[in-house]
């Protein structure tokens, strides 16, 4: 396979790379979209809902829903990443 590395390691190391990236990037949005939750509440505090609280079942499940389709759109690639000799991928850089 590609210098060394086996079809496994080629699927952990493309899955790898887009999970952190994914990971870094909920961090971020979920740290954003709290601030901006805060925000729009102490501008707004008595707006048509009432109580503003922030839902953190809603944070957690579009978190979990991120991860499951960057995971399968990232398994994509890295399957056929597995399935392509060394030679034809250096062939068309």
């Amino acid at each position: 396979m590609a210098i060394g590395a086996g079809r496994s390691e080629i699927l952990r190391m493309v899955l790898r790379q887009g999970m952190v990236l994914a990971v870094a990037g909920l961090g971020v949005g979920l740290l954003a979209s709290v601030g901006a939750s805060r925000a729009l509440t102490a501008v707004f505090p008595g707006g048509p809902g009432g109580d503003h609280r922030t839902d953190p079942a809603a944070f957690v499940l579009v978190a979990a829903t991120v991860l499951v389709v960057t995971f399968l759109a990232a398994y994509v690639p890295a399957r056929r990443a597995t399935r392509i000799h060394p030679t034809e991928a250096l062939r068309y850089e």
